[in-house]
């Protein structure tokens, strides 16, 4: 029998939420494989999810001709330099073979674009994805992909082109979300999540998180809605790090894959713990005292998600997508 078609792993935060304990998890795993590094190629703004959005044929126009000089002029110098210093997320020859992959769809894309065709139409670049997965899955069942995909943008698109996928979102205590973003020196940073709007970041940083948090939690519960309920999988950090042979056995299941971690593994839970309970401090509560009302809003609809680990502690067996 043919093997199973490979698969995308999509796994997504909300800032700060823990994501990448799940990321190094999986990134342990023998069925899976990975690029390294955030794959930023669909969701941030000027490339493919903003450009099949955007208002009009003219717009797509625009984006899609800077996006094939953009494209051809970054493939060497930058990439090569950061390789030199070691600091390159993707070897450059993956780098390369994926910017060959892009411009190919763009080609087929702006040809359409110039017969008149619908500029919203997302099939070359599914079959972009499709390549890279192909290319990249290296004969194992699933390529993971380290923050694709804003949650509550480009729904209309992004499910089509990541097909076949497994959505999984992380998220976190927000009061241990604060503290870790005040640690890493981040508050008051503009973020580039089209859901974080406004000037609120220069006059008021922690009421622009928040803001920001509660559409992403918002969205989320509408994704949740659209989506298949084998496609989404919501999990909260803490039950991930603190019951993680639990977690670890529902995730593979949900993904379809056997339990499993290389001898190098890159997740230790009991290291993940100590950032745990972090906000629990009195700098924490006293920055967050006067936005008690919203606090409040926001741990309810992080609560309406539940636990997977409470609302089903076995799921079935999935031998393909």
């Amino acid at each position: 029998m043919a093997s199973p078609q490979p698969f995308n792993i999509l796994v997504a935060g909300i800032y700060r939420s823990g994501s990448s304990a799940v990321v190094d998890y999986l990134k342990g795993h023998p069925d899976v494989s990975g690029p390294g590094g955030e794959f930023t190629e669909f969701k941030s703004i000027g490339r493919i999810g903003h450009l099949l959005t955007t208002s009009s044929p003219e717009e797509a126009r625009r984006i899609s001709r800077r996006m094939v000089w953009e494209t051809r002029l970054a493939r060497l110098p930058r990439g090569w330099w950061r390789e030199h210093k070691g600091e390159a997320d993707i070897p450059l020859k993956y780098r390369v073979g994926q910017n060959r992959m892009k411009l190919r769809a763009l080609k087929k894309y702006r040809k359409d674009l110039a017969n008149g065709h619908d500029h919203h139409d997302p099939r070359h670049f599914r079959r972009w994805m499709e390549e890279i997965v192909n290319t990249y899955s290296a004969g194992r069942r699933a390529l993971l992909l380290n923050q694709p995909i804003w949650i509550g943008t480009h729904n209309e698109v992004w499910p089509v082109v990541f097909d076949p996928f497994k959505l999984i979102v992380v998220h976190r205590d927000p009061m241990d979300q604060f503290a870790d973003i005040v640690r890493q020196g981040t508050m008051g940073k503009r973020r580039t999540d089209p859901l974080y709007t406004g000037d609120h970041n220069r006059e008021d940083p922690v009421g622009y998180l928040l803001e920001g948090l509660t559409k992403k939690y918002e969205a989320l519960h509408l994704l949740r809605e659209q989506l298949p309920h084998d496609r989404f999988l919501a999990m909260p950090f803490e039950t991930f790090v603190l019951k993680h042979d639990q977690a670890a056995t529902h995730l593979c299941q949900y993904l379809g894959l056997e339990e499993s971690q290389n001898e190098k593994r890159r997740f230790f839970p009991e290291q993940s713990k100590r950032n745990i309970g972090i906000g629990n401090n009195e700098e924490t509560r006293q920055m967050m005292a006067p936005y008690q009302e919203r606090l409040n809003n926001l741990l309810q609809l992080r609560a309406a998600l539940g636990d997977p680990l409470e609302s089903a502690s076995i799921l079935p067996q999935v031998d393909s997508m």
